[in-house]
């Protein structure tokens, strides 16, 4: 088992102000029915999705020419999950992102994520729209008209009240963590349904839940965890994934726990639970990279 680093808990803290988070390299193979992953080399420069270009035939031009942009929205994998009744659909961006939408009843969510790990979850029901950006930089939060900035480098207890009491009447949002602890109670480790479970630590966390992001974080370390195998034997691209999820609990953990007795520690946690988000997030795009699913 890994053992935990303690990390000097101010300082490393406070070096979370500005995180930027980039995937480790690592060489994987295929293994069949895992969401289709193919052999691959992950490294930090592959995760360049909404680069691709479509091969076009245009007025003077041949088949396999090449466009520099493409003419047409990439086609979406679509999922569904009956159990959570939750249907998905995967897809590239032209701006390098992937995006996830989900539709569950009159839930609508749509979720876009950056290689660093930014994202972007909008999520809406009947008139109740609500969207929520997360960078290195802090979060915005958004609810109907009304907007509210939460960066990191100055602490306002105030306004971290302020965006609770925004949002923890949300319908919308009560609606996006039933759907996501469904995700959880049927344990879908697929791509679109990983997405918004790791969305909800943030949406808890915002909300109030102050436990929500280790609850997630132990949950999608779990498998990987069981599924550790000797160094040295090759890996395909979402074992992959999850031995990195395992690392960013241990070390959300260890953050978690060197701050305990921080009179700050409610500030320090959030901080803890931020870096874990953009680690998290970033592997969860990397193995999309990796993985070349649906690209």
């Amino acid at each position: 088992m890994k053992k935990l680093v303690q990390w000097p808990s101010l300082a490393w803290a406070l070096a979370l102000v500005t995180i930027g988070m980039g995937a480790r390299g690592a060489t994987a193979e295929p293994i069949a029915g895992r969401f289709g992953a193919g052999a691959c080399q992950a490294s930090p420069g592959f995760g360049q999705v909404g680069s691709r270009v479509a091969a076009l035939t245009g007025p003077g031009g041949t088949a396999g020419q090449s466009a520099t942009r493409p003419t047409a929205r990439p086609a979406a994998q679509v999922t569904r999950n009956d159990r959570a009744d939750v249907t998905f659909e995967v897809r590239p961006t032209v701006d390098n992102s992937v995006e996830v939408s989900a539709v569950t009843g009159d839930l609508r969510v749509t979720k876009r994520v950056q290689g660093n790990g930014e994202f972007t979850l909008q999520v809406a029901t009947g008139d109740d729209q609500v969207t929520i950006a997360m960078s290195g930089r802090g979060l915005n939060v958004t609810r109907n008209r009304k907007t509210l900035d939460l960066p990191r480098a100055s602490r306002d207890e105030r306004r971290s009240a302020e965006a609770r009491r925004l949002l923890v009447d949300s319908p919308a949002l009560t609606r996006y963590r039933v759907a996501a602890d469904a995700l959880m109670e049927t344990d879908d480790r697929s791509p679109a349904a990983m997405a918004l479970i790791i969305a909800d630590a943030t949406v808890g966390m915002l909300t109030g839940d102050v436990g929500a992001p280790r609850r997630i974080a132990r949950q999608l370390a779990q498998r990987g965890q069981r599924n550790l195998r000797p160094a040295g034997l090759a890996i395909d691209c979402f074992t992959l994934m999850e031995q990195r999820m395992v690392e960013a609990w241990n070390d959300y953990l260890a953050c978690y726990i060197s701050v305990t007795n921080n009179p700050f520690y409610v500030f320090y946690w959030e901080m803890c639970a931020a870096r874990w988000t953009l680690q998290v997030e970033s592997y969860w795009f990397s193995f999309l990279s990796c993985s070349g699913f649906n690209w």
